[in-house]
């Protein structure tokens, strides 16, 4: 079943196609997975092969085309004639292509010789040429971004399956600070951090996770997106945990430091710095505030005490870890609005170590929320 009411996805529907044609296009190619899921529910893992969703103008319903196989899913709101499978001929194959099949269908439906907006960024070389082999009469305006930023503001249903992921982030960053003990090997923790995303609580599940990052040990520690070994924690050990909470695709993420036994005095000096300029942003930012305000003060808490982030602070959140579109940084002049989520990464990694603090949040009417209740602690065990 589809992950949001009909009528939700009509409206996404409907204002993608205002956009569309602001931006003079009669049709639309969504690529990007997460999109597709956006304007449609289809929620696959299938995204490995061509596959993509079409909304035309005129007709209500956008058309998902996608490999045979994966027609049945019943997870897209649309009725089943606009859903259209390509047969197992095309993958694969050294001379046919997906894309042939695309521009049949397209014929079909009388947009063969339309101004189709597509996503550029999600195309291959190859992907790209047999697409313009196959509809030579299109005009193919890009649309990197018209659906992406489209996301930046959530519904009701979208912040309430964030609210539940930032709930199952929580259970599953607990399960790490309980398991990570000396002499527990790294992937063993790993497990069971994914067990717990995957488990959910007892009133709902959670989705397929993206693998945690756990680096332990120096020089790991320092290099943000590395996962686990089959090393044991032994005394000493820093493991900086990055993990997600996932809820019918909607992901808040969260990120604490673990220690076996007492932390060096450089890390306690990191860890406070970067709570206080945490607690400051949470208490301080308020709806109107610009992306580069929030780094801004950010960076200034952190720098009294003698520490410089050089990578962003945050970005936008959703269906996507990273939504590609706003990030906390200088010269981001987006503004925040009600309802808009993003991930506040204050993590800061150095040649042999590091330290992670990151949360999600919503901007609300009076200020920003987090998804996340779990203490804003170096976890000592």
């Amino acid at each position: 079943m589809p992950a949001f009411p009909k009528e939700e996805f009509l409206g996404r529907v409907d204002e993608t196609k205002r956009r569309m044609d602001a931006a003079g296009m009669d049709c639309l190619v969504v690529i990007d997975a997460a999109n597709i899921f956006y304007l449609s529910g289809f929620d696959a893992h299938s995204a490995y092969v061509p596959q993509a969703l079409v909304v035309i103008a005129g007709e209500e319903e956008p058309r998902l085309i996608v490999r045979d196989m994966d027609v049945p899913g019943d997870t897209a709101f649309m009725a089943a004639k606009h859903i259209h499978g390509y047969p197992e001929d095309y993958i694969a194959h050294p001379r046919s292509h997906p894309y042939d099949h695309f521009g049949d269908l397209f014929r079909a439906w009388g947009i063969a010789s339309k101004r189709i907006g597509v996503e550029l960024s999600q195309l291959d070389v190859v992907s790209w040429g047999r697409l313009q082999q196959a509809l030579p009469n299109v005009r193919w305006p890009d649309a990197d971004g018209l659906v992406t930023w489209q996301r930046l503001i959530k519904s009701p249903a979208e912040l309430a399956y964030m609210k539940q992921a930032g709930q199952i982030a929580d259970a599953a960053m607990r399960v790490a600070i309980e398991k990570s003990v000396v002499g527990a090997r790294e992937c063993d923790v790993g497990a069971e951090v994914m067990a717990a995303q995957i488990r959910g609580l007892p009133e709902f599940g959670g989705d397929r996770p993206v693998t945690p990052h756990m680096p332990s040990g120096c020089p790991r520690v320092a290099a943000p997106h590395l996962a686990w070994t089959d090393a044991k924690l032994a005394p000493g050990t820093v493991t900086n945990v990055e993990l997600g909470g996932f809820r019918h695709r909607y992901v808040t993420g969260l990120s604490r430091t673990i220690v076996q036994g007492t932390p060096e005095e450089r890390l306690q000096r990191l860890h406070l710095a970067t709570k206080e300029a945490v607690d400051t942003v949470f208490d301080s930012v308020r709806p109107g505030w610009t992306c580069e305000e929030v780094e801004a003060l950010f960076r200034k808490t952190t720098r009294k005490h003698g520490f410089e982030k050089k990578s962003r602070v945050g970005y936008a959140i959703g269906i996507d870890w990273t939504e590609k579109t706003a990030s906390l940084r200088p010269g981001d002049l987006t503004v925040l609005k009600p309802d808009m989520t993003f991930h506040l990464m204050a993590g800061m990694w150095y040649d042999s170590w590091g330290y992670v603090l990151s949360e999600a949040f919503r901007v609300t009417e009076g200020g920003i929320e987090s998804f996340s209740r779990l203490p804003r602690d170096l976890f000592v065990k």
